[in-house]
């Protein structure tokens, strides 16, 4: 079973929507409010090589359960002590419930900038009319990183315009199997009333 603290947040947003209010539109207590699209902000960890990433973006429903996400993201890695940037997405289907689970699929691509010693390269790298100085470096681009992930959670809604999702993430990539994995999240989604 999963961690204790994703059991202990179902339990608790399971009673707090069972005194829920009815939906916005009406509707039972268990409907999901009808919605366009919301701002989210996800964090994701593993333990065991240490991972942790956090991503911020937007998202849009094309109908009452299928929804697509697009966004900026931070990958760290205790692999290689690097932090990757780049951008995240993913599509998810989920029955329009105030507590709901979903699946989806999703990708990630990012790459890391590292500063080098350029003493050495007749490029004036730190624009200060000097070249090749002693300790003079330059920022350069390093590997990227291609990720595919399967995903898995629960959404719980906290109110008409916010929402609650505890997430499962299997990350495939392009760095070989020893950096594949599961990873957890949390995340909040702020929506936009339809």
């Amino acid at each position: 079973m999963g961690p204790g603290w994703v059991r202990e947040a179902c339990v608790i947003g399971v009673a707090m929507l069972a005194c829920a209010p009815a939906s916005a539109g009406g509707g039972a207590w268990w409907q999901a409010p009808r919605v366009e699209g919301s701002l989210y902000l996800d964090i994701q960890k593993r333990s065991e090589p240490a991972i942790l990433g956090i991503e911020a973006g937007i998202s849009g429903h094309y109908t009452d359960s299928v929804s697509s996400r697009v966004g900026l993201a931070l990958l760290g890695s205790e692999f290689d002590r690097h932090v990757f940037g780049g951008f995240t997405a993913s599509v998810r289907y989920s029955p329009p419930w105030r507590v709901s689970p979903f699946a989806g699929i999703g990708g990630f691509f990012g790459y890391w900038e590292d500063q080098v010693r350029a003493d050495g390269d007749r490029i004036d790298n730190d624009e200060d009319g000097l070249v090749d100085e002693y300790g003079e470096q330059k920022t350069e681009t390093e590997d990227g990183i291609l990720v595919i992930y399967p995903e898995v959670g629960l959404h719980l809604w906290l109110a008409n315009s916010v929402r609650l999702t505890l997430s499962g993430r299997y990350h495939l990539t392009s760095a070989g199997r020893e950096y594949d994995g599961w990873l957890t999240g949390v995340g909040l989604s702020f929506f936009l009333p339809e």
